[in-house]
Parts: structure tokens; C-alpha cells; sequence
């Protein structure tokens, strides 16, 4: 989705998509460089990434000042990739708009995940909820072109493998502030290592 105009997508059911992993497609992809996009209320279940490229999102999320809440991506399989079930990929300086109210949960990869290609993405994640999936809760990827400045306000990570937030990449990932946040394990998926720091410009909680 892109282009001119207002989109709305909201209240849809997708499951199985992409079934045949074909390399290089998201199953949705969400990008534009002036028109917000509201994404709400969606419930995505069983996409498939690719089977032998790098395109190992459920959702690529590149559009700047939108609405993207309660919205749930569940089941992902990320083929042979080990990526993020939501990625944010601005290449360019961005005001994250109104993200709130999303759970995602139980994928075979990451839950969301800032790219390399990201620039400064500025906002407020709000009650949010990642858990039990097969990679980081949270890996907020060092940045090329600038830093992140995020404040995530009331949200939960909880059983995902380890660590539940990954600061493992170094380089200019900016000041993260976790605000009335909740990091846990579980007692059917045991995150062995809740976060992991390496060469982090700035962390605040």
C-alpha cells in the first residue's frame, strides 16, 4: 500500500499468506513518504516470509505519522530468514504517529525490529505487547543515518527467546526510554537473558 490519498486498512483477517514464500515479498508492506496510513484492528496469523532470501518480515512498516494500533501478528513463520515479524524501515527521518495497543506473539522469528536503514524514528510506542516469540522481543538495529529517539510507554515483553530487548548490534541506536514497562520470562518459554547491551549510544529507563 502507498501512493496518494488517505489508506485505511482496519478490521481484516489474513492468515496463510504468502504461502508459497516467495523470496523478496512481505506478506503486507505499508509505505509512503507524505500520506499517513491508518492500520488498525487487523489480526494477521500464519504469514510466510521467503524460503531462501532476506526478506524475513511479516510486515514492513515505512510510513511516517500514521496509526498503526491494535493490530496482531500471530504465527508468523519466517522461513529460513531470522528477522522480525514488524519491521520499521524509514530511510529517512520519522515521527512514528500513533502506535498503540499491538500484540505480537508466538512467531518463529523476532517480534519488532528498527532497521540498519532506519534514520531518526521519533515517537511513542504505547501499550504494546510482545511475547513468546522465537527471537528478540525488541532488536533496535544500529542506525546509518541517525538515531532513534523512542519512548516506549506501558508495554510488555515477556518469554521471548532470548533476550526479550537486544542491544547487541553497536553503533547509533540513540536514547530508548521504557516507561512503566514490564520484562519477563514465562514458565513455558524461559527467556535466559532479558536484555542484552553492547555498544549502545544511549538507554534510559
Amino acid at each position: 500500500a502507498g501512493g496518494a490519498g488517505t489508506t485505511v486498512f482496519s478490521n481484516n483477517v489474513m492468515w496463510n499468506v504468502n504461502t508459497a514464500a516467495v523470496a523478496s515479498v512481505y506478506p503486507l508492506q505499508f509505505t509512503s513518504s507524505s500520506n499517513p496510513m491508518t492500520i488498525s484492528g487487523n489480526v494477521i496469523i500464519g504469514a510466510k516470509g521467503n524460503t531462501g532470501g532476506t526478506t524475513g518480515y511479516c510486515i514492513n512498516y515505512a510510513t511516517p505519522e500514521s496509526t498503526f494500533t491494535n493490530n496482531t501478528i500471530a504465527g508468523f513463520d519466517a522461513g529460513s530468514t531470522n528477522n522480525s515479524a514488524l519491521q520499521f524501515s524509514n530511510s529517512s527521518n520519522a515521527v512514528i504517529g500513533t502506535f498503540s495497543g499491538n500484540v505480537i506473539h508466538s512467531n518463529s522469528t523476532g517480534g519488532l525490529y528498527f532497521s540498519s536503514s532506519s534514520a531518526a524514528v521519533v515517537g511513542t510506542i504505547g501499550t504494546t505487547t510482545i511475547y513468546r516469540n522465537n527471537g528478540s522481543g525488541l532488536h533496535p538495529q544500529a542506525s546509518t543515518r541517525g538515531s532513534c529517539d523512542v519512548i516506549f510507554d506501558t508495554c510488555s515483553f515477556f518469554g521471548n527467546v532470548s533476550p526479550n530487548i537486544n542491544f547487541q548490534t553497536g553503533g547509533r541506536q540513540g536514547r530508548l526510554t521504557f516507561k512503566s514497562c514490564s520484562f519477563n520470562s514465562d514458565a513455558s518459554f524461559a527467556t535466559t537473558t532479558n536484555m542484552t547491551f553492547a555498544n549502545c549510544d544511549v538507554v534510559v529507563f
